[in-house]
């Protein structure tokens, strides 16, 4: 299928497992995280139906880069309190730049014990700001600056 959602549209019309393994335990929806295919990441988490907090999903999302695919697992995860802070951090820092205040507010009000302003002090001061509301508007993302400042 390598990315072709019509695809995977027609094995899910007749019948196709979203749950099957293969021999190192990955599923489908691990490997179009893998490769960053959002179109078939929402089909299959639409089909999937199952509860999930899609841990491994994120960390190979954001170690390939593809911080996209990482904010709509963080969408489909049902808590993120097992998910690392580091990976959390980057897919935090991609939906400041992106204005995706909904995967940002998900992610301060789901680990609200984490000191995200003291998580982004390093971050922040090397992008020349001092704050992550200053990340946020320096981006022009006001609705996550907007969310930032309000929490």
């Amino acid at each position: 299928w390598y990315g072709h959602k019509a695809i995977v549209d027609v094995l899910l019309s007749r019948g196709a497992d979203v749950h099957v393994e293969e021999a190192y335990h990955e599923t489908a929806l691990w490997w179009a995280v893998a490769q960053g295919y959002d179109a078939i990441v929402e089909v299959l988490l639409a089909a999937g139906g199952v509860d999930n907090d899609y841990v491994d999903e994120v960390q190979v999302a954001v170690r390939n880069g593809h911080m996209s695919t990482a904010g709509l697992l963080v969408m489909a995860s049902c808590h993120l309190n097992h998910h690392h802070s580091e990976y959390l951090s980057h897919v935090l820092r991609w939906a400041c730049e992106e204005n995706k205040v909904d995967v940002v507010r998900k992610i301060m009000e789901e680990r609200p014990h984490i000191d995200w302003q003291k998580t982004w002090t390093g971050a922040t001061l090397q992008y020349g700001c001092s704050s992550f509301h200053e990340y946020a508007l320096r981006h022009g993302s006001l609705d996550v600056a907007a969310y930032v400042a309000e929490s």
